[in-house]
């Protein structure tokens, strides 16, 4: 059946007057707000997580947890408040600058540091040595659902808040070979989470020397591009045996009686900036557009010329509930990006079909009453696929091969992601920021690497001789 001419759409009335294209950041902070995923706060880059937003985390938590349970990951609960930061040596150093400490309590000064958790590390450490000094009580895995505090100077709503909600996992193991393997197995983890979840593709590889925080034996992350702005979306790093010097976290080798051998560390985490993520990744000028697995709603009854609470109207909400399906019955559109529209109006009923709208590429057609059910689960796992394969298009249209300075730097005006040639150096790579203005940051190293003979090829900077190491991703990075 064919749609009337004056049938709804659901752009009508929706459009934000910001254009994405445009201006990326005040586009999204409208988001945000419009849609009631975040309110502000009278302090200064904290906000308050309002039910939508908070109602995907959870769905975030739910899907993370699910594949840590496989993985024999066990939670804990941890301390707000974290003393001996500096002994985490020279991560403290980075550290610092963005941590807000306690200065008094109980009406007191407090005697000697205290800091209002910027990371776990230091709460974990201090205690993992007591639990683990046997090799009988490795591999040791626990995960913490929390949140932390950094004072980032320009704080972003979800992406740099200064107050956040995050997933930190600690494991601990008695050879480094198997911690590496740790820190690849919690890589694909969080990818499968943004691949199947989020309908998000992500770009997979190591950070540079420079990139990797201090302390860390060698990190991984996932990038996600939105409107050609880098995004960090998740980390997987290898500590060696660096904090468990600092931390005195040591196990008796059985093979070396009464040899102290000090533990090999991983950390990985994951935080609400993947819900910024998939607003910058999705959303359009008409408002957020949210994929069927993490919507809240998966579907929105909207009644035209008929009351809600209508006899027929409450059976069809009730029916599609009963499946399983998460329904919300609404007279009003929003910009809250629930994947599919129903509208109902006596016309409709009459004829026994019901008008469904997409909202990811606003496709309307009518849907048989009697096979209601089937068909929205249908449209909805092709929706999830959809979403993920235009996004995946989208992202390799966006990423270039480039060998030569010059076009490094158009590249960059077009918002390209740039695959260039590295010799790996931290100098080199400063020099890189630098003369790019800071559009060219290296956001990661990935582990699929261009079919190039790197021997006949040079470093992207113009005045490097040195041997290129590998090809790295060059781009705009947001967060």
């Amino acid at each position: 059946m064919t749609v009337k001419p004056g049938a709804r759409s659901i752009q009508n009335n929706l459009a934000l007057n910001i254009s994405k294209k445009v201006d990326l950041l005040a586009w999204y902070n409208k988001v945000v707000v419009k849609s009631e995923m975040i309110e502000g706060y009278n302090l200064p880059g904290f906000y308050i997580l309002r039910p939508w937003a908070f109602s995907i985390w959870e769905f975030v938590q739910n899907c993370v947890g699910d594949l840590f349970v496989q993985s024999n990951v066990k939670n804990v609960s941890l301390p707000l408040f974290v003393p001996f930061m500096d002994k985490l040596g020279e991560r403290y150093n980075t550290l610092a600058p963005h941590t807000t400490f306690l200065t008094h309590a109980g009406g007191n000064p407090v005697e000697y540091s205290i800091a209002i958790r910027p990371t776990s590390e230091s709460l974990v450490y201090s205690d993992f040595g007591r639990w683990c000094r046997s090799w009988r009580n490795l591999p040791f895995r626990i995960n913490h659902w929390s949140n932390a505090v950094r004072w980032h100077e320009h704080p972003i709503p979800l992406l740099l808040s200064r107050e956040f909600l995050l997933q930190e996992g600690y494991s601990g193991f008695t050879n480094r070979e198997e911690a590496i393997n740790e820190v690849y197995k919690m890589l694909d983890i969080y990818t499968r989470v943004y691949n199947e979840y989020f309908a998000i593709p992500v770009l997979k590889g190591r950070k540079s020397e420079k990139g990797k925080l201090l302390g860390r034996d060698f990190s991984t992350s996932l990038c996600i591009v939105a409107n050609g702005r880098g995004i960090q979306g998740a980390s997987s790093n290898h500590l060696g045996q660096y904090f468990s010097k600092n931390f005195d976290i040591y196990f008796d080798n059985p093979k070396n009686p009464g040899q102290k051998e000090y533990t090999w560390l991983t950390r990985y985490t994951l935080s609400i900036r993947s819900i910024g993520a998939l607003v910058m990744v999705h959303g359009d000028d008409f408002g957020l557009i949210l994929p069927p697995k993490l919507a809240p709603f998966q579907v929105v009854i909207i009644t035209n010329g008929i009351s809600k609470h209508n006899k027929n109207i409450t059976e069809i909400g009730d029916k599609l509930r009963d499946s399983g399906l998460r329904v919300e019955m609404d007279n009003r559109e929003e910009l809250k990006g629930v994947p599919i529209i129903l509208e109902i109006n006596p016309e409709y009923l009459k004829t026994k079909q019901i008008l469904s709208i997409i909202r990811f590429n606003n496709q309307r057609h009518f849907v048989e009453l009697n096979n209601l059910t089937e068909e929205l689960k249908y449209l909805l796992e092709k929706l999830q696929n959809e979403m993920l394969k235009t996004k995946t298009d989208e992202l390799n249209k966006r990423i270039e091969l480039c060998l030569e300075w010059k076009h490094f730097l158009t590249g960059l005006e077009r918002q390209s992601i740039l695959f260039s040639p590295f010799c790996g150096n931290i100098q080199c790579e400063k020099w890189i920021e630098t003369n790019s203005k800071l559009n060219g940051i290296l956001l990661n190293i990935p582990f699929e690497q261009p079919n190039e003979d790197f021997n006949n090829k040079k470093c992207i900077n113009p005045n490097c001789n040195e041997k290129i190491e590998f090809f790295a991703l060059f781009g705009n990075c947001l967060c």
